[in-house]
């Protein structure tokens, strides 16, 4: 699924660098032939914040599209979970396509090569930021993630930073495969979970 991203020198310059590298397969077994680890710096021009710098200096409008067959939208709000395997003109004059990987995982041979689905850990117990990092870092976008803090009202995106406590419940249920488009509910206890003491 294609996001175009805000094309904001602001908003690009306060995102942290990504520092997972791309990679198209694992080393082979001799170490005269194994391909070196990438270095850091390798890393961060792979990374999709660094891209987006790139492209935004070259005055460029941009695009970013998971690079498998998983469909994944690609959080405007997290581009630092991603790292870009492919460019490629875009539609627009002066435009770019990126397609992306989350930064764990190997880039595929080519766009759109069909890739295994994530399945949904168990977030129940787990501290609220934690488990929202872990629903962000499977691929779904922030917009997709409702999150229920003490009650049965949603919680406003723009107050999750003073949501503190255990999730108590979770949909999917854990081992769901990912599935776009799907929201995921988090109902998150003030505190600990009311069965977990």
């Amino acid at each position: 699924m294609k996001r175009p991203l805000v094309r904001s020198l602001v908003g690009v310059a306060a995102l942290a660098l990504a520092v997972t590298g791309c990679t198209t397969g694992a080393p082979k077994d001799s170490s005269k032939s194994a391909r070196p680890a990438p270095s850091s710096t390798e890393a961060a021009k792979n990374s999709l914040v660094s891209q987006i710098r790139v492209a935004v200096a070259d005055d460029k409008g941009y695009s970013v599209e998971d690079a498998t067959s998983l469909d994944r939208a690609t959080d405007q709000t997290a581009p630092r979970l991603w790292k870009v395997c492919f460019k490629r003109p875009g539609k627009g004059p002066g435009s770019v396509d990126f397609g992306v990987v989350l930064t764990g995982e190997s880039c595929p041979k080519k766009w759109g090569e069909r890739a295994p689905a994530p399945h949904t850990p168990s977030l129940v117990g787990d501290d609220f930021t934690k488990a929202y990092k872990a629903v962000l870092a499977m691929g779904y976008p922030a917009q997709n993630v409702r999150v229920y803090y003490g009650g049965s009202a949603e919680t406003d995106r723009s107050q999750l930073q003073k949501v503190k406590g255990q999730v108590c419940k979770q949909l999917p249920a854990a081992g769901r495969a990912f599935h776009n488009p799907e929201h995921v509910d988090l109902f998150v206890a003030v505190g600990k979970c009311p069965d977990r003491g």
